[in-house]
């Protein structure tokens, strides 16, 4: 049954259309703060045009044309693409569209071009126009959205740069005075009172506004009371980067910068940090921490700034080394001041920022690009690591002191309230060990007993005064990568073995496979910490003591092969630019094709992650579909239940099929009153249509509802009634 068209009072309704139009400008106004959005004046007009079209309730054809006109005219005049005219626009629009769409369909939200998004953000607003229209002129309701309205300003004016105070002030205004309006209308419509004072409406805006000023001055003049709670903003903008760690509940996981209160859960983020070539999956380094509190992790070393030397790099009974390779590209909104790399840094400058040098920390290991005493934050950076395989047998062998006062100073570092069971624990976990890398494989391996369980969400926070490691060791054993490798440090810590935290991420998701290296997706998810293990005449040995987790380095009883030392080749000229070897042109051509494909290949990845930008176009198609779905529900709902009944053959579905169309006839307005019988109904409805089919119908389900079952081919000879009835009904 078709909607008729409400008879519009211009005055009245116009006025109540144009109030809701000044809320909906408080949605567009601080855009072009917010976003990129340039040149919303053009949004504006559309809009207004929208809302004479939708006013005028023009012929559907001629509305929808219309609203197309407005929709085409405004991204021409926007995107007029190097001066083309509008005939000669058309076709570039409809290819960008296919171009977006496709893109929506391979989810490389990236590739969305402006004229696509406006395109939608346009259709939004043309069905906002018409939202508002039925809200106010047909419902006489706005109570939604205005709080709506309230919400979204008070939002941006917490957690942006737009200052809503004059913004929040106009919609409280206008708010009130269409509920008030639309309250006074509501009830002399619901009323049919004929005679209304032709000053009424003056009279009750004249009263809602000065009841709004003098509260308004009220609140001004009246005293103010200091704030009675603490200011909620700092912890929820703290709970939304991921930031303070430990405090108020779940985290986003990922890469931050405060360590100083572990504990907590987290909630999993797969947002992609950066994409890596390299030969195989590695940890991936961003520094390492010294200082541990009893709550979390501080750097009390002084940073020691300069490249260090890599003289003690090579290959002895203990480890084997040789450098490698490696190609970082950061995703677009990711931003560090330092780098991130696998094993132990060489280059001394990239090869991308050839002029700056690069700062390894001595102790932080934290590598930096300097220009003019800044820190960088480099896209792309391509550099050389070294790569390191460990002899068990001989690490055993490793019985050198440790003679480096600095390294034994900060990396034994206990607070004095270290409980003594942990002192005694890691006594016992290394009774039987005789050396080093015994005594840290006891305690590693301790960590992957039955008693520890890998757990995220679920993750205890130390109470005031209570030692982090204590409360994971002995009364929780549930958390993640920080609660496991910071016990181990501490328990090595206990028996003065130097240990120090490393925090960086996992090996990531391989994604592509190359001939030498292969293509790998670093995610928040992949966040992750582990422990470094000092070697007197080796260095830092990694361990992974984290339970489910399992350790990049490379462990063997013995070496296959011992290699010579590796010599460091030449910082200015390197091995390849003194050795000439004779290239044919067909070699060169096959070596610029597989770099092509690898950048194709880095640059179709860098699309993939999903981005605000692409969250919001989802959101506005999926809020079209629900408004589609919302004004077509009853011809839906009334198809989907008549091509399911329609394919029914059996006879025990007739009572059913006579019970969903009950339902069928209330939805679309065809209801029975509770003081009719079915018999009276079903006379009623006939009588109104000029038919007999629901009472053929109903005389059949009544004798099938007291005979307890349908007699046979029930379903068939009545079928073509029901269905009679659902196609006459259908809107």
């Amino acid at each position: 049954m078709n909607q008729r068209r409400k008879h519009i009072h211009y005055g009245r309704d116009g006025f109540l259309y144009g109030l809701s139009f000044l809320l909906l400008m408080e949605w567009l106004l601080p855009l072009p703060l917010m976003t990129d959005t340039g040149s919303i004046r053009f949004f504006l007009i559309a809009t207004f045009l929208f809302f004479v079209v939708s006013f005028l309730q023009t012929p559907l054809i001629v509305s929808f044309l219309a609203r197309v006109v407005i929709i085409l005219g405004s991204l021409y005049v926007l995107f007029p693409a190097g001066g083309t005219t509008p005939i000669e626009w058309i076709p570039l629009f409809f290819s960008d569209l296919t171009t977006s769409i496709w893109s929506i369909l391979t989810g490389n939200w990236y590739d969305l071009s402006d004229v696509f998004r406006s395109f939608l953000f346009l259709i939004l607003l043309s069905i906002m126009s018409f939202l508002l229209f039925y809200w106010t002129v047909y419902l006489r309701r706005i109570f939604f959205f205005l709080l709506s309205t309230v919400l979204y300003v008070t939002v941006i004016d917490t957690f942006t740069i737009y200052d809503a105070t004059v913004a929040i002030i106009r919609v409280i205004g206008i708010g009130v005075l269409l509920l008030g309006f639309m309250y006074m209308y509501r009830t002399i419509e619901a009323n049919r009172y004929a005679n209304i004072p032709r000053l009424l409406p003056i009279r009750m805006g004249l009263v809602i506004t000065g009841l709004f000023v003098v509260t308004g001055f009220i609140s001004l003049i009246l005293p103010k009371p200091v704030p009675q709670w603490d200011d909620p903003v700092p912890f929820l903008q703290a709970a939304v980067s991921g930031e303070g760690m430990g405090q108020g509940g779940p985290r986003r996981i990922g890469y931050g910068n405060n360590d100083e209160r572990l504990g907590g859960g987290f909630i999993d983020d797969d947002t992609p940090v950066f994409r890596a070539t390299v030969e195989r999956g590695v940890y991936w380094r961003g520094e390492t921490k010294d200082f541990y509190t009893g709550a979390g992790w501080e750097q009390r070393t002084t940073a020691a700034g300069g490249y260090r030397g890599t003289n003690n790099f090579g290959t002895t009974e203990a480890a084997e080394r040789t450098i490698k390779q490696a190609n970082v590209k950061m995703y677009n909104e990711m931003r560090f001041s330092h780098m991130f790399y696998p094993g132990e840094w060489y280059s001394q400058t990239i090869e991308e920022h050839q002029n700056d040098p690069v700062v390894l920390d001595e102790f932080t290991e934290k590598a930096e690009i300097l220009s003019g005493g800044e820190a960088l934050s480099p896209q792309e950076y391509t550099f050389e690591y070294v790569d390191t395989s460990y002899n068990i047998d001989g690490l055993r062998n490793v019985n050198g002191s440790d003679n480096n006062s600095e390294i034994h100073e900060y990396y034994t570092q206990l607070p004095d309230t270290i409980p003594e069971r942990v002192f005694e624990l890691a006594e016992e976990l290394t009774a039987d060990a005789t050396n080093r890398y015994d005594q840290a494989k006891a305690i590693e391996d301790h960590f992957r007993g039955p008693e520890f369980t890998y757990e995220t969400e679920d993750v205890a926070v130390p109470a005031a005064g209570q030692d982090y490691v204590d409360q994971f060791l002995f009364e929780t054993q549930q958390g993640y990568c920080d609660n496991f490798s910071t016990s181990m440090i501490v328990l090595l810590r206990t028996l003065d073995i130097p240990a120090r935290w490393v925090k960086g991420f996992t090996a990531g998701t391989m994604v592509d496979v190359g001939d030498e290296a292969n293509s790998y997706t670093i995610s928040n998810s992949d966040a992750h910490s582990w422990v470094e293990v000092y070697f007197p005449g080796e260095g830092w040995v990694a361990f992974e003591p984290t339970k489910g987790f399992t350790n990049t380095y490379s462990f063997d009883q013995e070496f296959e092969n011992e290699a010579d030392p590796i010599e460091a080749p030449d910082r200015e000229t390197s091995q390849e630019e003194e050795e000439t070897e004779e290239v044919t042109e067909d070699e060169v051509e096959e070596e610029v094709e597989e770099e092509d494909q690898t950048e194709a290949a880095v640059a179709e990845d860098q699309s993939t992650p999903s981005s605000p930008v692409g969250l919001w176009v989802t959101a506005l198609i999926l809020l079209a579909l629900i408004v589609l779905f919302f004004f077509y529900r009853k011809r839906l709902i009334t198809t989907f239940v008549l091509l399911y009944y329609r394919s029914k053959k059996d006879d025990r579905v007739f009572n059913q099929a006579y019970e969903r169309l009950l339902w069928l006839l209330e939805l679309n307005g065809y209801r029975r009153e509770s003081s009719e019988t079915l018999s009276e109904f079903a006379t009623r409805f006939d009588q109104q249509f000029g038919f007999s089919d629901m009472s053929v119908l109903t005389s059949e389900y009544e004798r099938t509802l007291y005979s307890g079952k349908p007699a046979a081919n029930t379903w068939a000879r009545q079928r073509q009634h029901w269905e009679r009835i659902v196609m006459k009904i259908k809107p």
